[in-house]
């Protein structure tokens, strides 16, 4: 699965383009300035809809998704005069899925969704199409039946997101979160982990500074999420620069102590209760790290690859014996 993280400046004109070097299948737009300000477009959400946090379906937020990225509205959600924001963008990939699905208020409802590949189940994201309810409930794989708001205030619970297979479907409950009777709308977003590109897991907080936190698969995030899954104030927070600066609808923007760090294995955060408290009542924090899986990819061959052609080497020393080995290789086939 491809990640793009793309950081802009607003302009307030309308359909706005902004590249992420591939056709995204999952957009999000994370606002700089206020609290409380995300918005997110999948590829089962038609026309120029997107659906904003506490707001629901928009039109003036993300679009359209594009064969290189995005175009925007001129809702100050995605694209303020002058505004900074953060767009993430996820790819096609068969360890993702996206859809939707209207409630009915019958429990343990399974909906089969299109995310076939991974080795574990990651993250299942549900939004809700309800104006003023409109909250964004999630289950990290580890989870057994209890999901908690994205960014709300509410503690982990039953009755929403309650299991998820890979290659197969996440059941939902009763709660007006996931499946209420009257009828509303939901989107959902489905992630399997994936060696070297998707991962998710928790850790218990122990309020200590700078603690490393390392993932049983070992790779240099992107992007890094962490949520709270045990306390009514705490919200989740994210980092994509790998400084001492995540975004938070909790707190400002760029807030420090959350998620200071990026490394080899995972990530480093600070003590904060957001995300390393030491309490009985709030040190339990799911998480989830992804990477560009291009960026994943096996290293390039050095040396002649074929007559006319080789991969371009790291070094002087194999660029010079590359290009001598390819001369050879023409000489050969001037003498036949």
């Amino acid at each position: 699965m491809r990640v793009a993280i793309v950081t802009y400046t607003g302009d307030g004109v309308d359909d706005r383009a902004v590249t992420a070097g591939f056709q995204p299948e999952v957009a999000i737009v994370q606002r700089g300035a206020a609290t409380e300000n995300i918005t997110c477009k999948t590829s089962a959400m038609t026309g120029n809809n997107s659906h904003q946090y506490l707001t629901g379906i928009v039109t003036t937020g993300i679009k359209t998704l594009t064969s290189t990225g995005v175009t925007l509205g001129t809702g100050t959600a995605v694209n303020g005069n002058t505004v900074a924001y953060r767009l993430i963008c996820f790819g096609a990939g068969t360890n993702l899925g996206v859809g939707t699905y209207t409630g009915n208020g019958v429990d343990d409802r399974a909906i089969a969704h299109n995310a076939t590949a991974g080795n574990a189940v990651a993250l299942t994201l549900i939004m809700r199409d309800q104006a003023g309810s409109s909250d964004w409930m999630l289950r990290y794989g580890f989870l057994g039946d209890n999901a908690r708001s994205m960014w709300g205030t509410g503690l982990i619970a039953a009755n929403r997101i309650q299991a998820a297979t890979v290659g197969g479907t996440f059941t939902v409950g009763t709660d007006a979160s996931t499946n209420a009777v009257a009828g509303d709308t939901y989107y959902w977003v489905h992630l399997n982990t994936v060696v070297g590109n998707v991962f998710s897991s928790s850790y218990t907080g122990d309020a200590a500074d700078d603690r490393n936190i390392a993932a049983a698969d070992a790779f240099t995030p992107l992007w890094a999420q962490v949520t709270a899954m045990g306390s009514v104030g705490l919200r989740g927070c994210h980092n994509t620069g790998g400084t001492d600066a995540s975004y938070t609808p909790q707190f400002a923007n760029n807030t420090a102590d959350l998620i200071q760090a990026f490394n080899s294995n995972g990530f480093q955060v600070g003590t904060s209760l957001q995300v390393n408290g030491a309490g009985a009542a709030d040190n339990t924090y799911g998480y989830l790290m992804v990477k560009d899986e291009a960026a994943a990819g096996a290293t390039p061959p050095l040396g002649d690859t074929g007559f006319g052609g080789y991969a371009l080497p790291f070094s002087l020393y194999t660029l010079l014996k590359t290009m001598l080995d390819t001369e050879k290789r023409y000489k050969n086939v001037l003498i036949q």
